[in-house]
């Protein structure tokens, strides 16, 4: 078989952390071959071996297509450690999303959501179905016609290996859809009979691929759980060498108490630990990522394997009700949507908002620092802060955001201002940390989060570029290399002979992000061209319509 690619005149940056050097590369069979430019002031041991630059000529003669990068550097494929785009997996609009930023690899199911295991029982099944009817009925939805098809991982694998994507992803076990399965939304302990069900489901989606367990321990059903069930769950996915990746249970005033909780859990079970998202929101808790980044060193000291995920916002995005009690989602979403229309609960809620210290309204210093990010029932109010919103309209604030609550449940999302800067780089510094999006379902006219389209160009063009945070080593191999290592992704993340052909093709002095709060769907600039397998699947700022993609199976399970 003939080269599919050679790409020549490249300054390489190689995922690994090193220094940059000069060189061609060749794919075939989806693979790369490496030809570092001879160095004359190297040693003669270091140097391109005869046999090396007889294959270099050959591929270079050989090659399909040819690409010179002169100018250019050239990197791993960017791997995205936590997403959210299961439902719109490998539409045009979510493609778009990862590939113009670089991302060849995403891993999903994370926080607790998966659309598997899917329960059995009516009953459960109709609460799971009407939690996420939104997405479901939605039309940017690929498979609301087979949801009920999946009941296993076994089930929902097979869908997903007959969807064509144009890049690679992993899939985590959602804690919350688990329980939901087995439990409904219901507030209480598992049974013994229960608990026995989850790991049954739990265990039957490691056999089948999948890489391990994910939590929302904020969101209902999750926040149900205590740290007993969640240990007991992550001794499964331990069993198989899996990770545990947890939304914490707090990320404000119990933030370091929360953490303490998932390291416990981790250390209790067996499992690695993503400390997904990692941040400490609320002023009067700025400072504490000091404390958790040394826990997170300190278990590692202690032979664990603990990391941590961050995307690069000040900003988080979640949906518009996650300010709401808790207690008030035990029915489901639409049970809750139906209580936010009477006057009496309103002006309960309201009450328990203003006092729930631990609130997103209080983390963000009230409505001004919450800017709604998705809003189909009401467009109006996307890009201004609730409390804008209310004003432009002429009602109470709270009003107004709880009106926001019921027109549009999970499909509403907001950016929550809640973060310093300085939390931000020193978690962006930290050794155990890497570089994700948790970005959620796109379609091709919902309003996002910046960072959806602008995590990874930010990190090169303000981070490193403007700010000199850290080199553009560095940071891509907080993108690549080390992500691979941690999540135990093989064969991605370095460019190396023999690993996988994912690269990205960028301009180190044009690299930057393009999104903001107002046009989030703005591509970012400076990169040029972005393989999978080594076919092109995106340049010039489109998408080339190639779909190599594939689902990567755990330990190839």
């Amino acid at each position: 078989m003939m080269y599919q690619l050679y790409i020549k005149n490249a300054n390489i940056i190689d995922g690994t952390g090193a220094a940059p050097f000069a060189g061609d590369i060749a794919v075939k069979d989806g693979k790369l071959i490496v030809f570092p430019k001879p160095d004359k002031d190297a040693s003669a041991a270091s140097q391109v071996s005869p046999e090396k630059r007889t294959e270099a000529a050959k591929a270079l003669e050989s090659a399909a297509e040819v690409i010179d990068a002169k100018g250019l550097t050239l990197a791993p494929g960017f791997i995205d450690a936590h997403c959210h785009e299961d439902e719109t997996l490998g539409n045009d609009a979510s493609t778009l999303s990862k590939l113009s930023q670089g991302i060849t690899t995403c891993c999903c199911g994370q926080c607790g959501e998966s659309y598997f295991p899917v329960p059995t029982d009516p009953e459960h099944l109709a609460i799971l179905k009407q939690s996420k009817r939104e997405y479901l009925e939605s039309p940017d939805c690929a498979f609301a016609d087979c949801f009920e098809d999946f009941t296993s991982f076994e089930n929902y694998r097979k869908y997903l290996e007959k969807r064509p994507t144009a890049y690679n992803y992993t899939m985590l076990c959602g804690h919350g859809t688990l329980r939901a399965s087995v439990m409904g939304m219901e507030n209480r302990k598992p049974t013994k009979e229960e608990m026995e069900r989850m790991k049954e489901l739990l265990r039957e989606a490691m056999e089948h691929g999948a890489w391990g367990l994910s939590t929302g321990l904020m969101y209902a059903p999750g926040t149900y759980a205590d740290e007993e069930e969640v240990t007991e769950l992550c001794k499964v996915a331990g069993e198989y060498g899996g990770y545990y990746a947890v939304h914490l249970r707090n990320e404000g005033g119990q933030f370091e108490e929360s953490v303490e909780e998932a390291i416990r859990t981790a250390k209790n079970s067996g499992c690695r630990l993503d400390l997904s998202h990692h941040k400490s929101c609320g002023r009067e808790n700025w400072g504490k990522t000091k404390k958790t980044l040394k826990m997170i060193k300190d278990a590692n000291a202690e032979g664990m394997h603990v990391f941590t995920d961050v995307y690069p916002y000040l900003a988080t995005g979640n949906y518009i009700n996650i300010s709401l009690p808790r207690e008030f989602f035990a029915n489901g979403q639409a049970k809750m949507q139906e209580l936010l229309r009477d006057p009496a609960v309103r002006a309960e809620m309201k009450q328990k908002i203003i006092d729930w210290k631990e609130s997103r309204y209080n983390n963000c210093g009230g409505f001004s620092g919450i800017v709604v990010c998705s809003a189909p029932a009401t467009p109006e109010a996307v890009g201004k802060s609730i409390a804008d919103y209310a004003k432009s309209i002429g009602k109470d604030e709270f009003e107004a955001y709880f009106d926001l609550c019921a027109d549009n449940g999970p499909l509403g999302q907001a950016a929550y201002f809640a973060m310093s800067e300085e939390d931000l780089e020193r978690i962006l510094l930290d050794d155990n940390s890497v570089i994700c999006t948790d970005s959620y379902s796109i379609g091709p006219d919902n309003a996002v989060h910046p960072r959806a389209f602008g995590s990874f160009p930010i990190c090169l063009g303000s981070f490193v570029r403007e700010k000199k945070l850290m080199p553009l080593e560095k940071m891509i191999n907080k993108m690549t290399g080390k992500t691979a290592e941690l999540l135990q992704i093989e064969g991605k993340g370095i460019i190396a002979d023999g690993f996988d052909a994912d690269l990205v093709l960028l301009d180190p002095e044009t690299v930057a992000e393009k999104s903001d709060f107002v046009n989030s769907r703005a591509l970012a600039d400076g990169i040029c061209r972005v393989i999978v397998a080594g076919e092109t699947v995106y340049k010039d700022k489109q998408l080339t319509g190639k779909k190599p993609g594939k689902f990567i199976s755990y330990k190839n399970r």
